[in-house]
């Protein structure tokens, strides 16, 4: 269940609930197509949490969301998730 990634991000995918979850602005997760393996981040797309609200979202056991360091760059996405980032207003 675990996916090895260099000293950063553990994303373990859920079922369909997951999709039902209220994220703040900050961040969203969109299921992609298996063929999308490989994902390059910019620094400035750090999946960090943006308020004390992230820690409140009742978030299913299965799903672990780690911050990464700004040295990763590349993180093996499992085939069904896709995470974007999109402005807090």
């Amino acid at each position: 269940m675990t996916i090895p990634i260099p000293d950063a991000l553990m994303i373990i995918p859920v079922s369909d609930a997951l999709m039902t979850i209220p994220i703040p602005d900050a961040l969203m997760i969109i299921p992609v197509s298996d063929a999308l393996m490989t994902i390059p981040i910019p620094d400035a797309l750090m999946i960090i949490p943006v308020s004390d609200a992230l820690m409140t979202i009742p978030i299913p056991d299965a799903l672990m969301i780690i911050p990464v360091s700004d040295a990763l760059m590349t993180i093996p996405i499992p085939d069904a998730l896709m995470i974007i980032p999109v402005s807090d207003h």
